[in-house]
C-alpha cells in the first residue's frame, strides 16, 4: 500500500464510530457515508485533488480493503474489510516458502 492509501484507510477506519457519522445498512454490511469535499478537507496531508482521491479509493476497493457505492454524485457509502485490513501477512509469506 502507498502511504495515501495508509492516511484514507486510518482516516475511514477511525470515522466508523456511530456517533460521528452516518451509517447506512446495505446487504448485511454497515456502510459510513462519506463526501470527497470532507476528506479533502480533513486529510490535506495526502496533497491531492477529488479525481486523485477517487482514483486511490478505486485502487483500495481492488486490492480488496474497501467496498463503496453511491447514492449522489458527491456522497460515497463505504464498507472497509476489517479482516483483510488487519491481516497479518507474516503468515502467508511463510506457507509460500513450503
Amino acid at each position: 500500500l502507498s502511504i495515501k492509501e495508509i492516511l484514507l484507510l486510518d482516516y475511514i477506519y477511525k470515522l466508523f464510530d456511530p456517533g460521528d457519522i452516518t451509517n447506512k445498512a446495505k446487504n448485511d454490511k454497515l456502510y459510513c457515508r462519506l463526501t470527497y469535499s470532507k476528506m479533502l478537507k480533513d486529510l490535506p496531508i495526502l496533497q491531492v485533488k477529488e479525481r486523485q482521491l477517487r482514483n486511490i479509493i478505486i485502487s483500495l476497493e481492488k486490492k480488496g480493503f474497501l467496498e463503496r457505492y453511491s447514492e449522489l454524485r458527491n456522497q460515497l457509502y463505504v464498507f472497509v474489510y476489517l479482516d483483510n485490513l488487519l491481516k497479518d501477512d507474516s503468515q502467508s509469506t511463510s506457507e509460500n516458502k513450503i
